[in-house]
């Protein structure tokens, strides 16, 4: 069976990121060559670091259970100094499928490397067990001419439940690493990850046949996410106050309360520029990560299906995303060919994890891992 470890494709990659974009993982090698990229916006100046090769298949961590107190005015309090409704409350359609989160049960590993003592319940922040959609049907699957992102339709690839809850789990993890400025600091680079996957999400939003509330703004949110990105790039003061502002008219968009004056999105604007590719890989990453500790044994699985089903789901949509022709190499045959069965994979593994069926789950997942060992040999990067 294959092992996952970082899969690269790097053309189109800043001089100021220097992380490998992972496609979804595979073998490492060492002595690669850095393709040309053209120049991005200077402001984003982190640099995320090389996804490490994956450890052998191990238990998912264990889970650390949230309990909400409610005082005697019926007000609801995270800890004794941080009420509940610290982070703007959700539109209703969104509310619900963050709300379906809070159940009790196993989930994956931290969104941060890092994570704060206490937690929102969200799928990254491992307090709950989110309640996933129905299985999607598996995609046909492409020639290698054909575009991932023609592959499957968004509502197949990424249903609006698994959209909603990575939105309010990565809304969730801003808004603590933005509470103070020390909460800043710890935390400014899991921020600006998660700045970039916020605008790709928003850009989802924007193409996906089931709306969100706020999808008319979709744009704006992008272009207030891109804007968080590139503020939290270094510790202090200054920047922490920037990310704040920027988080602030991210969630009013994404609240129905958009805030007056603010620019016109850019509808033709370029997803190399307001989705940073390296930060995506990261994203997924993670997921393969996840999804690696829950092949070990059947029991660990099952337990975990809906974790399981929820990263898939991620993992395809940010395959499908990356492989749009904004971003570099994507218009040869060998890179959408990969990133379709990564997509395609994806989606399958989603529908056996809803279906908890552990054989199938693992066949997809050897699969993914082959196609991305397979697209390794072509695209690579020096560290």
């Amino acid at each position: 069976m294959p092992v996952f470890l970082p899969l690269v494709a790097v053309l189109h990659v800043p001089r100021h990121w220097t992380m490998p974009l992972v496609l979804a993982a595979a073998v490492s090698a060492g002595g690669c060559e850095r393709a040309t990229e053209q120049p991005r916006p200077q402001a984003a100046t982190t640099t995320p670091q090389p996804a490490t090769p994956l450890p052998a298949a191990a238990p998912a961590n264990p889970v650390k259970e949230i309990s909400v107190r409610v005082d005697a005015s019926g007000r609801k309090w995270l800890t004794p100094t941080v009420p509940y409704d610290v982070f703007p409350d959700l539109p209703p359609d969104e509310e619900i499928a963050a709300g379906a989160t809070a159940k009790a049960g196993s989930t994956a590993n931290s969104a941060s490397d890092n994570p704060p003592s206490e937690t929102v319940a969200s799928i990254d922040r491992k307090p709950s067990e989110p309640v996933m959609p129905d299985a999607a049907p598996t995609p046909k699957r492409p020639s290698a001419s054909q575009p991932a992102a023609a592959a499957s339709d968004w509502d197949a690839v990424f249903p609006r439940e698994v959209l909603q809850t990575e939105l309010a789990s990565l809304r969730n993890a801003v808004g603590e690493g933005l509470l103070t400025v020390g909460s800043y600091n710890n935390a400014f680079e899991q921020i600006s990850t998660d700045g970039w996957v916020l605008s790709a999400l928003a850009t989802i939003a924007s193409e996906h046949p089931d709306a969100t509330s706020w999808k008319a703004n979709a744009l704006l949110a992008r272009d207030m996410a891109t804007g968080l990105a590139m503020a939290a790039t270094a510790r202090g003061r200054q920047n922490f106050s920037e990310a704040e502002v920027a988080k602030e008219r991210l969630f009013a968009v994404l609240n129905n309360n958009t805030p007056p004056g603010l620019p016109d999105p850019d509808p033709a604007a370029s997803r190399e520029e307001t989705a940073d590719r390296a930060a995506l890989m990261t994203r997924m990453q993670r997921a393969a990560d996840r999804l690696k500790n829950l092949i070990g044994d059947e029991a660990t699985f099952k337990k975990d299906a809906a974790v399981a089903s929820h990263e898939a789901h991620v993992l395809a949509a940010l395959a499908k995303f990356t492989s749009h022709r904004d971003y570099g190499s994507t218009d040869e045959a060998d890179y959408q060919s990969a990133a379709a069965t990564v997509v395609e994979g994806g989606v399958g593994m989603a529908k056996a994890a809803d279906g908890q069926d552990f054989a199938t789950f693992k066949a997809e997942f050897d699969r993914v891992g082959t196609a991305c060992n397979q697209c390794h040999q072509k695209y690579r990067f020096e560290n």
